[in-house]
């Protein structure tokens, strides 16, 4: 089962839950968003991205949605057997979370303690416009590592082509040049010349 298979019967749900978060920010804290700062915003648009969710999932009585410490998760069971969990994304379409244990779990694609075993993991997100004012595009991703192995826009997913690879660059092998300022040095500026005029 390839990972287009996997989710594409809860796309329009996803997109549709991120949409309506969207608009309820909007709608209930005009007066608020501009004294907000770009933590502040995130946080209440995830939030208002979980409740969504939680509504559009209601009807599928296949899918559960778990939390675990600060992590809220969503298990699709088999033939899927998936956990997506929610995120902003950056441009190149990686979540930035602090790496936590369980968070480089959920990236490397391994168990998370405390829900069950599951065959993939993806990260459904938003990427927002450049002035950071309203959502762009919605997406579903699957991460591996510090990269992203699969990704589909979700805004509209007719006629795309669901694979790509995105891997990020390797550091460079051996050791980095040391840069080093010297302090006694001392540059001096010419006097300024005085008007012979006066």
């Amino acid at each position: 089962m390839n990972d287009d298979d996997v989710l594409e019967k809860y796309y329009d749900d996803f997109n549709t839950a991120m949409r309506a978060a969207e608009a309820d920010f909007k709608e209930n804290a005009p007066g608020l968003i501009p004294m907000l700062d770009a933590a502040a915003k995130a946080t209440v648009l995830h939030r208002l991205i979980l409740r969504r969710v939680r509504e559009a999932f209601s009807a599928h009585e296949e899918v559960r949605i778990s939390r675990y410490r600060n992590l809220e998760v969503m298990y699709i069971p088999a033939p899927g057997d998936a956990r997506v969990i929610f995120k902003k994304l950056t441009p190149n379409l990686r979540s930035r979370s602090y790496r936590t244990p369980q968070n480089k779990a959920f990236l490397l694609q391994q168990t998370l303690k405390g829900f069950p075993p599951a065959a993939a993991n993806y990260i459904v997100g938003y990427t927002l416009n450049a002035l950071g004012t309203h959502i762009e595009n919605t997406w579903a991703t699957k991460p591996n590592g510090e990269g992203v192995e699969w990704f589909r826009c979700l805004d509209d997913n007719a006629g795309q082509e669901p694979l790509a690879v995105i891997t990020p660059a390797t550091p460079p092998k051996g050791p980095m040049p040391t840069v080093r300022v010297r302090a006694d040095k001392i540059i001096r500026f010419p006097e300024p010349k005085a008007d012979s005029d006066a």
